[in-house]
């Protein structure tokens, strides 16, 4: 599949995006929290987060990764906007997060919105203890995922939405860094109900004033979602890179 061309050009950054998308993204998440566990689970694949390490997440959202750590892990949550929630310290995009290193550091599902996301890593390994670990997941632009964001997510939410999306190249040439693995990994959204999974869908992405069917019709031809075992998936994939600090 060709790659899906990222209209960055008037890409909006993370902290003003969520300051208006956050909140509805929040509620989403309140009401199903264990919808993407597989998508935090799918982190620690190679290199897991063990009892008695530290842990950075950041952008952290509400907080939804720390329940599937490990009892034991000590986890430090920063933000980049309130728009979320109001109990996270929020730090610069780019700036001192005076926050010490850690033996993990995590960024889920922030990246396409991040300018200067070379940069952005580098912070991340600056915050990284050495033989430490950086978690990446984000959007891949050789997906269809791509496609139904800056499509018809683009066209219905609030901020619009043009993502920078990673590849199978991203980040090999951080400075101080040893480039790990890089791949696309399913992390199926889990639901109850068909109407469930579009009702959180919809409101994770900030969606208004939408055509509910032809919602559905973009799920199922670009995401796709299928049966399983009595639950409902919705077939979310993203890439997933890992590095280690020296």
């Amino acid at each position: 599949m060709a790659a899906i061309e990222s209209r960055a050009v008037n890409l909006e950054e993370y902290s003003d995006i969520f300051a208006q998308r956050g909140t509805a993204y929040h509620a989403a998440m309140q009401r199903q929290p264990d919808a993407r566990n597989a998508e935090f689970d799918a982190l620690f694949r190679h290199h897991a987060a063990k009892a008695g390490q530290s842990l950075l997440d950041i952008p952290a959202g509400g907080g939804y990764l720390k329940r599937r750590l490990p009892a034991g892990v000590q986890v430090t949550e920063l933000e980049l906007t309130k728009g979320f929630t109001s109990h996270l310290r929020v730090v610069p995009t780019y700036g001192d997060w005076d926050v010490g290193k850690f033996d993990h550091v995590v960024c889920l599902a922030a990246l396409h919105h991040i300018l200067e996301q070379d940069q952005f890593v580098a912070q991340l390994a600056q915050h990284t203890k050495p033989g430490g670990c950086i978690h990446i997941a984000d959007a891949d632009n050789t997906q269809t995922i791509a496609t139904f964001l800056d499509g018809f997510v683009g066209r219905f939410n609030v901020t619009g939405h043009h993502g920078k999306y990673i590849s199978e190249n991203s980040f090999r040439n951080i400075p101080g860094t040893k480039f790990l693995t890089s791949e696309i990994r399913d992390c199926a959204w889990r639901f109850s109900t068909d109407d469930l999974a579009l009702d959180f869908a919809a409101d994770l992405f900030g969606l208004v004033n939408y055509p509910r069917a032809e919602f559905r019709d973009a799920v199922h031809q670009l995401v796709g979602m299928r049966k399983e075992e009595g639950e409902v998936l919705l077939n979310w994939k993203l890439r997933y890179i890992d590095l280690k600090v020296e």
